[in-house]
């Protein structure tokens, strides 16, 4: 299927997917991270594939009814696969980078993309594909 560009005055956003991540997340799953079996086996290497499975069933639930800290949600499936949650395993399994930004809270928005704009048109024969309505 092939879609054509909206007209410039009807574009209202712009998504930026870096490698597909936002389509197909790495692993093939958002939660929890990729590496989350190679960190627990380094810590307790006689899991199966079944007990992982039921772990990850078991922080799925959790993550549809809450939204729980990271610790909180690594300690469920980690006692779900009897392993301790040592502060050490806890921390190789936090996120890698800080929480996303709150864009909403943000007054330097406009200013922000102001400059991204003028980043763009310093660059010739790239094609310009940001816009703002």
């Amino acid at each position: 299927m092939t879609t054509r560009p909206l007209p410039r005055e009807e574009l209202r956003a712009v998504l930026l997917d870096s490698g597909g991540v936002l389509m197909r997340p790495i692993g093939g799953r958002w939660n929890p991270r990729a590496d989350f079996e190679q960190t627990v086996l380094a810590h307790a290497p006689s899991i199966t594939a079944e007990q992982f499975a039921a772990a990850i069933a078991a922080g799925d639930r959790l993550l549809a009814e809450s939204s729980p800290e990271p610790d909180d949600y690594h300690q469920l499936m980690l006692r779900e696969v009897e392993v301790d949650p040592t502060p050490e395993l806890l921390a190789g399994l936090r996120p890698l980078g800080p929480p996303c930004p709150d864009w909403a809270g943000r007054t330097d928005v406009p200013a922000l993309w102001r400059h991204s704009r003028s980043l763009a048109s310093r660059q010739p024969n790239r094609r310009r594909s940001i816009s703002r309505r």
